[in-house]
């Protein structure tokens, strides 16, 4: 099962670690939205002491950008300029997959940057240069005041796991572009889209499993059977002044949807199934090794698996999420 890429799109792993030192990988700079780093986030005490870990972590953080709404640029970057993403520094989990991609909607993230196998492999404590990606940004994407950056990685081993995070910046064109622009007719301006790969999503409810990586396996059919889109950035675009959710800091939540729509007879192992079956909890809400144990369709046979130690299964409607018994509940995510 572990060479397959299956179509399943139900499956979520969440790390077995508590949440005070589940510490994996997350964007430092440019700060993330709730950044610790980010001056901005510290003042409105709308903070997220989790980062760090992957989506949909005890049942918390949503895609796309973990559920945050956009908030002010915290940083300029100049299309066709050199720019840099610096990591906070964690367990690697020896490498895996990682993309960089901007949207100018929320939406729809066109892929500026890749990494196969190896994204993060050497990032580690006390080595900033290691942790760093240094990438030239396309010359043709967009200016904006009010553009998105978001990063993924899906690690070479451990639970499989979708990481995840995006930094609202501000996209200034070339400056030969912008002397052209003032040559030109009043009110014209740089225009134009950017097109890219869309960002993969994976290890996520609604969306493909990639599973551990091998000597003959690296689930990069996933990231190759994305579609290139086009991204534009609105005309009249304004720079946001305030995040829509930094006064309440509201943490989202995974929806569990309505379980009566599963059906009361579990999956038998090794009978064939169809990608959009949800996974199932064999023995949901028990707390011994057998509440470890979950049945999932690999896109043409139903296996049977379990999570990692100090997991619990939850069943959902879409399939199920492994809930670390150690971390508890995330109700204080912001400590302020």
């Amino acid at each position: 099962m572990a060479k397959l890429v299956s179509l399943l799109t139900t499956f979520v792993a969440l790390s077995s670690c508590i949440a005070t030192i589940s510490a994996h990988m997350a964007i430092r700079d440019p700060p993330t939205r709730r950044s610790l780093d980010s001056s901005y986030y510290q003042e409105a005490h709308c903070v997220s002491n989790n980062l760090v870990t992957p989506l949909t972590f005890q049942g918390k953080f949503t895609y796309p950008c973990r559920g945050f709404a956009p908030g002010p640029a915290l940083k300029t970057w100049t299309a066709g300029r050199p720019v840099s993403v610096e990591m906070i520094p964690s367990a690697n989990h020896g490498g895996g997959h990682c993309e960089l991609a901007i949207s100018y909607d929320n939406v729809n993230f066109a892929v500026i940057y890749q990494s196969f196998d190896t994204c993060h492999s050497h990032c580690v404590q006390g080595d900033r240069a290691a942790c760093t990606l240094n990438f030239t940004l396309p010359v043709t994407l967009p200016p904006s005041p009010s553009a998105v950056l978001a990063w993924s990685w899906i690690a070479h081993t451990g639970n499989r796991e979708y990481f995840h995070g995006c930094s609202d910046i501000q996209i200034v064109a070339p400056a030969a572009s912008r002397k052209r622009s003032r040559k030109s007719k009043p009110n014209t301006k740089v225009t134009g889209g950017f097109t890219g790969p869309r960002l993969t999503v994976a290890n996520y409810p609604g969306y493909p499993v990639v599973f551990e990586f091998n000597s003959t396996y690296n689930g990069i059919q996933v990231y190759h059977s994305q579609p290139q889109i086009t991204i534009t950035a609105p005309p009249n675009a304004k720079a946001i002044t305030q995040a829509a959710d930094a006064i309440s800091c509201p943490l989202p939540a995974v929806p569990i949807g309505d379980l009566s729509k599963l059906s009361k007879t579990l999956p038998v192992a090794g009978t064939a199934c169809t990608s959009s079956q949800p996974s199932r909890c064999v023995n949901p809400g028990s707390v011994y090794l057998d509440g470890l144990l979950f049945i999932a369709c690999d896109g043409q046979t139903w296996q049977q698996s379990y999570l990692s130690a100090g997991l619990l299964c939850v069943q959902t409607e879409k399939g199920i999420m492994g809930y670390s018994q150690s971390a508890g509940d995330l109700t204080a995510d912001n400590n302020w």
